[in-house]
């Protein structure tokens, strides 16, 4: 895996709003009994993994500059996990 291109790219705030949404569009499918709120694990796995493919390719970064390390710290632990 090439280290550079998976840079986290998604703060905290974006972590937490990720989660949040993932967990109404999940709670949605499961209101309407609908195989759609499967989608809402998407922006969980998304805010876990602290990469965004989308924000990748757009140049797009939510992590503060003067937190990137604690940002990039989380996500990298996570990755490296057996």
């Amino acid at each position: 895996m090439d280290e550079k291109k998976y840079k986290t790219n998604i703060g905290h705030v974006d972590k937490w709003a990720r989660v949040a949404g993932g967990a109404a569009i999940i709670a949605i499918g499961l209101y309407y009994e609908s195989w759609l709120g499967l989608i809402g694990f998407i922006p969980i796995v998304v805010a876990f993994v602290g990469w965004c493919p989308v924000y990748a390719l757009l140049g797009f970064d939510s992590c503060p500059a003067d937190r990137k390390m604690k940002c990039q710290r989380f996500s990298d632990e996570y990755r490296n996990m057996k």
